[in-house]
């Protein structure tokens, strides 16, 4: 039915009234008028109701006392002892509303989040913020209009409803309102905030741009940085160079091995053991064709297409140049082709013969890529960091510490991104 009310309440100690006034779930029982009302009680409050009937006694009375028409009350007797469980409660009332939901689905369904435990309170709070059904939940200020006294509640043992409601400051006529409708965006806001900084900080930027963007209230700058973040770890340069222009953070466009060696951080950060090792012999590659440029320029032994310098080995230039042709020559003897593509393995010789400063670290880095790389070439598996270090000779901090310093490259980018990204949230 259109414009129907459906009151869902927990029950706690101060209801149905206590010597101040109305309980939570009568106060809004008397301001709202909801058509349907479902209690839930815990064990202990069940009892009260089967010796008493006080609840469903105070709900008839205050019905009598405004005029509006009598709800159809249901009573919901819960088995749970850990009533300070709020896990429990968020299965058990997301059943409970999702039933009412879709059997009333153009009715207003009322959550009382102020009666019950801490954690049915929670709960609602919870499910009110994340669910995905239409609720209004209130709140519902205490008649002092301040924390609440351990005497301000009644001995339940020793109830007298009719006293009480004879008593009741909220049956005068001029009596105060103090029902308060819960802005949950707020705190779904609050909840999607800390995982997105939880998301950051992991250097997952592509799962906290969709959370960022799930926000009520949306921080632009925000989710530019985080877009722009997660583009350049994926190594996207329009949209990274947009976010980070201009700023201590920009985009090294002009220094494409930078911008590898800090994805290949992010990787060592994230335990991705096996993907960083994979990932090394671009990495290496760049670094080893570097060095080698500082005494050897492409041109005198690469092939050239259309002008632009391959990686593959030009015979005729190597023959001709008698250095070049002792350092290459078991190389090219053993293949046919007339442009073999030159790997790591020709670039170390070549270092070693061209920039011998260097020699020590490009054959470190090197023995650590040929052995560690044959536990993961042929086969699909999961290998333990242990075993790639104790494979390769080498941490696999140390082997990135070092392509940091052949490159002098300042590693940690995302470090100071995810900063710079925190500070704005």
């Amino acid at each position: 039915m259109p414009n129907t009310k459906i009151l869902f309440s927990p029950i706690g100690t101060a209801d149905p009234i206590t010597a101040l006034g109305d309980g939570p779930m009568l106060h809004i029982v008397r301001h709202y008028q909801p058509d349907k009302i479902v209690l839930f009680l815990s064990p202990k409050v069940t009892a009260y109701e089967q010796d008493d009937a006080r609840y469903t006694s105070a709900i008839k009375k205050v019905v009598a006392q405004t005029g509006q028409n009598s709800p159809d009350v249901q009573l919901i007797f819960s088995n749970v002892e850990d009533v300070h469980l709020y896990d429990i409660y968020i299965q058990e009332f997301s059943q409970l509303l999702s039933g009412f939901s879709d059997d009333n689905p153009e009715a207003q369904i009322l959550l009382n989040t102020t009666s019950g435990t801490p954690a049915m309170q929670q709960a609602l709070v919870a499910i009110d913020a994340f669910g995905h059904w239409r609720f209004t939940a209130l709140q519902v200020s205490t008649p002092r209009k301040d924390i609440n006294k351990k005497d301000d509640r009644e001995n339940p043992d020793s109830y007298d409803l009719e006293l009480l409601w004879e008593c009741n400051p909220d049956n005068e006529a001029n009596a105060q309102n103090r029902c308060i409708e819960v802005n949950s965006v707020n705190f779904a806001d609050l909840i999607l905030r800390e995982n997105v900084i939880a998301l950051v900080s992991d250097y997952d930027y592509a799962g906290a741009e969709r959370l960022a963007r799930q926000m009520q209230v949306q921080n632009d700058e925000a989710i530019s940085l985080i877009n722009g973040a997660a583009a350049r770890l994926a190594l996207n340069q329009n949209i990274a160079a947009s976010a980070f222009g201009g700023t201590d953070l920009a985009f090294q466009s002009g220094k494409r091995i930078a911008e590898y060696l800090w994805t290949l951080e992010v990787r060592l950060a994230n335990e991705q053991w096996g993907d960083f090792v994979r990932a090394l012999t671009p990495a290496i590659s760049e670094t080893f064709f570097a060095i080698l440029r500082l005494a050897l320029p492409d041109a005198k032994w690469l092939v050239s297409e259309n002008g632009i310098i391959t990686r593959k080995i030009d015979r005729a230039k190597v023959e001709a140049n008698e250095q070049l042709s002792k350092v290459l020559k078991g190389y090219l003897n053993k293949t046919n082709s007339p442009e073999p593509f030159v790997y790591n393995l020709q670039l170390a010789e070549l270092i070693s013969e061209y920039c011998p400063q260097y020699t020590k670290q490009v054959w470190f880095v090197r023995g650590f890529e040929e052995n560690a790389r044959n536990l993961l070439a042929h086969e699909i598996t999961s290998i333990a960091k242990a075993t790639l270090e104790h494979k390769g000779g080498a941490k696999l901090s140390e082997i990135l510490q070092i392509l940091f310093e052949l490159n002098e490259v300042k590693p940690g980018m995302y470090e100071r991104i995810s900063k710079k990204i925190l500070a704005v949230i």
